[in-house]
């Protein structure tokens, strides 16, 4: 059988965008005039298409953004709605997508890609791995039992606008895995797939310490859920007003839905534990280039410690080699060289990267091998709070 001819890159015409927006809708089921404004908004230049004998058989989106690590803002490309149109399923396609996307984006200097998988083996192939969770939380509105009114909750004015996204720059800055939101991902929040959103903030003494954005949801057996696409509480204060907000809705709401974390701090005010957490998904990372990640990222600011060690890296192999990450005072530097003390697959260190597992974990994978001492050593460095994520894109 003769071998097929495939190239990626960007659409060269009005042709192939039409032709791969076709794909994705059929292959994620979306209406065409849904999709396209999406596409038309964000620009061809984002769009990556995967073409055989000449033909375009599917593609994917880019989305620039960046991710909190330590407490740093790091770039990153987000991957999203990979579609191969059924006919060239099954035949490498997607693979050679994915393989020349992460060689493109390595071209390009982009540090990390994170992506939501829909299968594993695909992404893995390309050098991603599992790196953080999105949960949903649930619970019932009667369960919640607080009255405190220290925080004045109100509805949001447009003026809030600045205040709400400080609060929440300054919630995901303390997480791991968090994206530094743009004006996208902002309106997905306010406008979550046609629900109109309200937005109420807690005030402390005229400052806002956190907020949430809620809409009715219709329960299956009749009344409502609260459904938040977000909620933060930066102090015990605005934590428990937001908490006696949303209990004063019992009457009617049977539950609140949240995508948030198992180990939220707003979780230990409340007197009983009534939430559940589901896991919906675990996100993947692909470290893309070593280096530049690993300069980017944040670490604990009294970490005054290195670590020797060479990366595996199948498909870009300046990624290889021996490398010595130097952490002072929270910032790294990362020369070419040293000893090889640890020996990490290119997945591992995106486990270890966003602080997922640790490197004792990752040693029984096979997939990173050290002393004792260097594998406590890393974990160290890399130690942090769970990542996770509240956005879907």
């Amino acid at each position: 059988m003769q071998a097929l001819s495939m190239d990626v890159g960007p659409p060269k015409s009005e042709e192939e965008t039409r032709a791969l927006t076709d794909i994705l809708c059929v292959a994620f089921d979306y209406p065409v005039d849904v999709l396209t404004p999406r596409i038309e908004k964000l620009g061809r230049e984002n769009l990556r298409v995967v073409r055989v004998d000449g033909r375009v058989a599917g593609g994917l989106w880019l989305l620039p953004m960046s991710q909190w690590f330590g407490g740093r803002s790091v770039p990153m490309v987000g991957i999203s709605l990979v579609g191969i149109a059924p006919e060239y399923r099954g035949r490498g396609a997607a693979a050679q997508l994915m393989k020349a996307t992460v060689q493109s984006l390595h071209a390009d200097g982009v540090a990390l890609s994170t992506l939501y998988p829909a299968t594993q083996p695909l992404y893995r192939g390309a050098g991603y791995e599992q790196a953080g969770d999105y949960y949903e939380l649930r619970m019932p509105t009667k369960a919640i039992r607080v009255r405190d009114r220290r925080a004045t909750v109100r509805l949001a004015r447009d003026e809030d606008r600045p205040a709400i996204e400080a609060a929440y720059r300054t919630h995901a800055r303390r997480s791991n895995g968090t994206l530094d939101r743009s004006e996208f991902l902002w309106q997905r929040v306010r406008d979550p797939r046609g629900h109109d959103a309200r937005c109420y903030v807690a005030e402390v003494d005229g400052r806002i310490e956190g907020y949430l954005y809620v809409f009715n949801k219709p329960g299956k057996t009749g009344g409502f859920n609260l459904q938040l696409t977000d909620l933060v509480a930066l102090t015990e204060p605005a934590g428990l007003g937001l908490m006696s907000f949303l209990s004063g809705h019992q009457s009617m709401a049977k539950q609140v839905r949240w995508r948030g974390h198992p180990a939220d701090p707003i979780l230990l005010l409340l007197a009983e534990q009534a939430h559940t957490a589901r896991l919906d998904i675990s996100w993947m990372v692909r470290v893309v280039d070593v280096s530049a990640a690993l300069t980017a990222r944040g670490y604990p600011a009294t970490c005054n410690s290195e670590i020797h060690f060479s990366v595996r890296d199948d498909l870009i192999p300046a990624n290889n080699g021996p490398f010595i990450l130097k952490v002072t005072e929270g910032k790294a530097e990362v020369t070419p060289g040293g000893r090889e003390a640890l020996e990490i697959d290119i997945r591992a260190m995106a486990s270890l990267y966003t602080g997922y597992m640790t490197a004792e974990a990752l040693a029984v994978t096979g997939q990173l091998t050290g002393s004792d001492l260097d594998l406590a050593t890393a974990s160290a460095i890399f130690a942090g709070p769970p990542p996770w994520m509240p956005d879907m894109f």
